[in-house]
């Protein structure tokens, strides 16, 4: 008989034990989900625009077509070369501070189109870094050769490939860089939070 209770006391002891820890499972999985959807949306709303209006500069003033246009070249090469999204928002940002979005034909020195590259300096000649597809796919090619840039913050990844003389104007870019880049491909950052792409939250720093 007594054997028979304390059978019956273990296996009503062991049901509340599993109720009840079910339960705190169950509680720190919704927080852990809330987590997630909190950093995906805060993320989200770090940019300059939303994708249904255009994209703004670090100053306020709104990108025109040209500018779109000339990122979404810039974008589609890096597609075309299989370049992950981080090193398209690192070129995206790169073209805003050295040509405002613009195929120039002048700059410093002998610098010309979108990325201001120099002949002088092995980038290629004139007519070919004139061809945005051309400068973009060059930019991406001294890119990828830096060796862990993929983990850098975003000026010090532009600095490495680009060789600027002033490697901290780049951060005014941080997030008006990631804003075109979400207008463009209609991408939105939580939904590439979702995927683990590789977006690091280095890029939504304040600057």
């Amino acid at each position: 008989m007594v054997g028979v209770i304390l059978l019956t006391y273990g296996i009503i002891v062991f049901t509340i034990v599993t109720t009840i820890t079910a339960a705190v499972v169950s509680e720190e999985e919704d927080a852990a989900a809330t987590d997630d959807t909190t950093v995906c949306e805060s993320n989200t709303a770090v940019g300059a625009s939303s994708v249904s209006g255009k994209p703004t500069w670090h100053s306020g003033s709104q990108l025109t077509d040209e500018h779109i246009n000339n990122a979404r070249t810039i974008v589609q090469v890096s597609e075309e070369m299989d370049v992950p999204e981080f090193g398209r928002i690192i070129a995206i940002a790169t073209a805003m501070q050295e040509s405002t979005l613009v195929n120039i034909k002048g700059g410093d020195r002998d610098s010309l189109g979108l990325f201001q590259q120099r002949p002088s300096m092995e980038w290629g000649t004139p007519e070919q870094i004139m061809d945005p597809k051309y400068a973009s796919n060059k930019f991406y090619d001294a890119l990828v050769k830096v060796s862990g840039w993929q983990s850098m913050k975003l000026t010090v990844a532009v600095q490495a490939a680009q060789r600027s003389g002033l490697p901290d104007e780049y951060a005014k870019h941080e997030k008006s860089a990631p804003a075109t880049y979400t207008h463009i491909t209609g991408s939105t950052a939580a939904d590439r939070c979702g995927t683990k792409s590789h977006l690091p939250e280095r890029v939504f720093h304040e600057v």
